[in-house]
């Protein structure tokens, strides 16, 4: 065999062996990066909240009733027209009350029908990704979630926190852990973290189609 040929195989070999490397390195970070993604959380699917849904419940989709753990109630409402009684299912646990859910309005029908129109979280058990839930303190939401805003809205009472990374999931807050003074000029009136008591805690969560 001529002196190039043994050149060409020598390098040939080289170059093979520094794929096998190659692919061997991306195998490991991908296996690597496949660790790092399952451990972020450790909410099961269960009790996971994502953007339109908590665990196995999602806005738009019938609501899964009768059930054992699903009942049906009716509650006062102060209208324009005068006081009203609206549908709400209480989710239970163990005889724990972990959910509320509020069926979508038909307007067209003047009716409420049979599909989740807001899911109203109660129970610490329901976390995101992060987890975050019920029982968060701000400081450790703010942590998890820079991106962060917080304000209040006299249409229904509400003080919320929330954030981009999740879109239709409001954070509620408690009222009277605000410490700030309000001047209300439109409907959405922009808090600071600093107008609430240190350590104050998200007290539901309220997922919405919006």
């Amino acid at each position: 065999m001529k002196i190039e040929q043994k050149i060409i195989l020598v390098l040939l070999a080289v170059a093979a062996a520094g794929s096998c490397k190659q692919a061997t390195n991306k195998q490991a970070e991908t296996v690597e990066t496949d660790v790092i993604q399952t451990t972020t959380t450790s909410t099961t699917e269960d009790y996971l909240i994502k953007e339109n849904s908590a665990g196995q419940f999602t806005i738009g989709q019938q609501i899964p009733f009768p059930a054992d753990d699903i009942q049906k109630k009716y509650l006062s409402k102060a209208t324009e027209e005068g006081e009203t009684e609206e549908p709400v299912y209480v989710v239970t646990k163990n005889e724990q009350e972990i959910m509320q859910i509020i069926p979508q309005y038909d307007y067209e029908k003047e009716a409420f029908n049979n599909n989740i129109g807001e899911i109203i979280i109660l129970s610490d058990k329901f976390k995101t990704t992060a987890e975050i839930g019920v029982n968060t303190t701000i400081e450790e939401f703010v942590e998890k979630y820079p991106d962060f805003s917080i304000w209040y809205t006299y249409v229904s009472g509400a003080y919320v926190i929330e954030t981009r990374s999740i879109n239709n999931v409001q954070f509620l807050l408690d009222e009277n852990d605000f410490t700030g003074k309000l001047e209300i000029s439109s409907e959405i009136t922009t808090l600071k973290l600093s107008d609430f008591k240190p350590n104050a805690k998200i007290i539901k969560i309220r997922i919405i189609y919006m």
